[in-house]
């Protein structure tokens, strides 16, 4: 018996030395894979939901070799523009398009939408659900009001398709303790060993239609009762939201997804449930469809190349979008 154990723990002992020499490998070869380890620890988990984690700055690679930079502050947001004293304040929620994925600091809508002279605070954080984005809004406006800071007077959320998938995946961690555990094993390990990161690799996935969606989904799909949710918190704590819908990036043509069902039922869901209170817009929305289209007619494409997320040209669209609609209603 005692011949056996030692066996077994011999075979144990030349696989771990195994692995690591492999990890060892795999480092010295694969140095992408370290910034992408990076930028995956520039993210923290409260709760069951990814954020950004406070204080971090970091230099990433794009899809096509070229290098971007992502600043953090000890809120845990990407930076802004120093604030303007006696200015109104605007918040942006939203995933990866409002936080401004794959864009420079001074790129990013947020930043951009600044310099029209408001006090501005970006909460978007990639990989976020619809339900994950009212959470990051909970906690920054608990955070306001215990260091008694006035609400904003408008918040601005760039809006995503994806957020249907990634609202199925939040119900999932709801309902299944495993499942959720085994997320937050697999997003641990895939950090921290270049090795784990490697078998796990695929293309990198690019922002454009979400497949599966070349029909529009359920009326009972856990986005729309997300939304509801939101909008009538929004009413009752007497705040103003307004959502740009803008079309992921055709795989197909490289262009906006104009004909897209998922977000044409989006945008009609948004429309049949605006609230408007006194002739004041409460809860909004903003249909970008034909804008991309312009820009693409126009010899701008929209989207970053090899990855389908929107770039600094659909960046500064979603900027002054958002100043001509603040101009309009107030």
């Amino acid at each position: 018996m005692k011949r056996y154990s030692v066996l077994i723990a011999a075979l144990i002992g030349l696989t771990v030395v195994a692995l690591l020499i492999v990890e060892f490998i795999v480092r010295r070869s694969r140095p992408d894979l370290a910034i992408e380890r990076q930028y995956r620890s520039a993210h923290c988990f409260e709760q069951s939901y990814l954020l950004l984690c406070p204080s971090v700055q970091g230099t990433f690679v794009r899809p096509d070799g070229s290098f971007w930079t992502m600043t953090i502050d000890d809120r845990g947001e990407r930076i802004v523009p120093e604030s303007k004293p006696g200015q109104p304040e605007i918040w942006w929620i939203g995933d990866s398009i409002s936080m401004g994925y794959l864009l420079d600091d001074e790129n990013t809508a947020p930043f951009a939408f600044a310099a029209a002279g408001y006090n501005v605070r970006n909460l978007g954080s990639d990989s976020l659900g619809t339900k994950g984005i009212a959470f990051r809004l909970h906690q920054a406006l608990k955070a306001n009001e215990q260091e008694h800071q006035p609400v904003p007077q408008h918040i601005f959320w760039i809006y995503n398709t994806s957020d249907f998938v990634d609202d199925v995946k939040d119900l999932r961690f709801e309902s299944n303790p495993l499942y959720r555990l085994a997320f937050r094993l697999h997003y641990e390990l895939s950090r921290k060993s270049a090795l784990y990161l490697l078998i796990r690799s695929k293309p990198a996935d690019m922002n454009q239609l979400p497949p599966g969606f070349d029909a529009a989904p359920p009326d009972d799909h856990p986005t729309f009762a997300n939304l509801k949710s939101l909008s009538g918190e929004v009413a009752a704590r007497g705040l103003s939201l307004t959502i740009l819908v803008y079309p992921g990036m055709n795989p197909g043509t490289g262009g906006p997804g104009v004909e897209d069902p998922t977000t044409a039922k989006l945008v009609e869901f948004l429309t049949e449930n605006r609230i408007v209170t006194n002739g004041h817009p409460v809860f909004d929305v903003i249909d970008l469809r034909e804008d991309f289209v312009r820009l693409q007619q126009s010899g701008q494409s929209p989207y970053i190349k090899l990855d389908g997320h929107p770039n600094d040209i659909a960046a500064r669209l979603f900027a002054e979008t958002a100043y001509q609609y603040l101009k309009r209603h107030r």
